[in-house]
């Protein structure tokens, strides 16, 4: 694949250990809603980065388009991935894996009718679906980290002083969490 892959590469590791090295300033499980988006960020960025090298590369064996068709697929989940949160990670996927198919059966129908409406429907809504489904995913992974969160929320107990102008008198107010 040459030395830009391998470069590509070690970015991306140095990143994701930077990542990890930083979240042990978080409590113990608790996961960034930033980071979670910033990880989809550059999960969605190294498969680009990989296609521009796919294109500018004359070797047609290198191997970079196949890396960014997988990260297309996975990459923009990668904070979903992060926030342990699978199932939305899969869907993602799998929205995008419908798309990609939606493109290659548009280009398969265009080789042999260049002028064919279905393929235009079908370029279409693949390209829109694995669109939406990127900038969702993107999105929505400081969500997933959220919701990883709360469930270390415990139930609680607070006491907080009030003031109450009609008594004109200071009071306490209890509020119970659960």
């Amino acid at each position: 694949m040459g030395r830009t892959a391998a470069l590509m590469i070690m970015i991306l590791v140095a990143t994701v250990g930077a990542v990890s090295a930083a979240e042990s300033s978080r409590p113990s499980g608790m996961k960034s809603p930033a980071r979670a988006t910033r990880m989809s960020l550059l999960g969605t960025a190294v498969p680009v980065g990989l296609l521009f090298l796919a294109v500018i590369d004359e070797d047609s064996d290198s191997g970079y388009g196949i890396l960014s068709l997988v990260g297309s697929v996975i990459g923009p989940g990668m904070g979903h991935a992060y926030a342990e949160n699978p199932g939305r990670f899969w869907r993602g996927a799998g929205w995008r894996t419908v798309g990609w198919s939606g493109l290659a059966a548009a280009v398969a129908i265009s080789r042999d009718d260049p002028d064919s409406p279905s393929a235009i429907v079908l370029s279409i809504a693949g390209s829109t679906l694995l669109l939406a489904s990127t900038v969702y995913d993107i999105v929505s992974a400081s969500d997933s980290a959220e919701l990883h969160n709360a469930q270390f929320d415990s139930p609680g107990v607070s006491l907080v002083p009030l003031w109450f102008p009609q008594e004109n008198s200071v009071g306490l107010v209890m509020s119970l969490e659960f």
